[in-house]
């Protein structure tokens, strides 16, 4: 927890750019101009401190073999808790996490944070990565207890980007705006300075937690843990979670298993 509020505090002195709002009087200002949100920052790291303390508590008990690492949450149970690709059966009835929020942020105007309480649809990237586990998991009554035995989640970045009406042509429909896009899209300094701030805290994490494997969500995961001397001869890609790219579920599902089967991740030998 510490290594992730130092990362928190340095996400913080990172001056965002103009129509980059994380708080609702930044909000009242660019209204009063006449002018729009381009970006909304939501940072679970502070309003979800006590449920991602937690989840740390209960799923971080012991040194874990294996690390899972996605790019950014997305905007379902993830910004509502800040727990990384988890839907909310696996939140609320396998980890029986609990916590409040504090002081939920009042940004985008269809998303209202209310935490454990949440009960907006889950995210179609959560929903298939834990198809995965539970198929790799098949012959175990409780499927997400033995995933956790040996596994943990973890994001790059902990923030999430929701995109005003300047990334969505005109249209307020709340997309989710991952890192990838942030910093391709982004003409200042902002997305490479968060980047740098996650890259350096990751390289803090990999070698706190010790892994023996870490499965990169992703090409733009596995190039960034890839500049990382403490990553090296462990990183494994598989497919990135986003339906526009594989929309097919089971087509990820299997493309990721394949990938998994090759490496033996989970066999007896490398859980042993």
């Amino acid at each position: 927890m510490e290594l992730e509020n130092e990362l928190n505090g340095k996400l913080n002195e990172i001056k965002k750019p103009p129509g980059y709002v994380s708080k609702r009087e930044e909000i009242d200002e660019l209204e009063s101009l006449g002018e729009i949100p381009n970006i909304f920052v939501y940072n679970p790291l502070e309003y979800a401190a006590e449920i991602r303390l937690d989840y740390l508590r209960k799923c971080l008990n012991e040194r874990k073999k294996i690390l899972f690492v996605g790019m950014n949450p997305a905007a379902d149970a993830s910004l509502q808790t800040g727990i990384p690709l988890c839907t909310r059966d696996i939140i609320n009835n396998h980890l029986s996490l609990t916590g409040n929020v504090k002081n939920p942020p009042r940004l985008y105007p269809r998303i209202t944070i209310t935490g454990l309480n949440n009960e907006e649809n889950d995210n179609e990237s959560s929903i298939r990565f834990w198809k995965l586990i539970k198929e790799l998991f098949k012959d175990c009554e409780d499927f997400v207890d033995r995933f956790f035995q040996q596994c943990f989640i973890h994001n790059f970045c902990p923030l999430v980007y929701i995109g005003g009406r300047y990334w969505m042509n005109g249209k307020w429909n709340g997309r989710n705006v991952s890192m990838e896009k942030l910093i391709q899209k982004s003409e200042d300094s902002y997305a490479k300075e968060v980047e740098a701030a996650c890259l350096n805290s990751m390289d803090k994490q990999v070698n706190l937690l010790q892994p023996d494997i870490i499965i990169c969500i992703g090409a733009y995961v596995y190039n960034m843990l890839s500049e990382l001397k403490g990553c090296e001869n462990k990183l494994i890609l598989i497919p990135p979670l986003s339906p526009k790219q594989i929309p097919d579920s089971s087509e990820w599902v299997k493309l990721s298993k394949y990938v998994l089967a090759e490496h033996k991740v989970f066999s007896e030998e490398k859980l042993n």
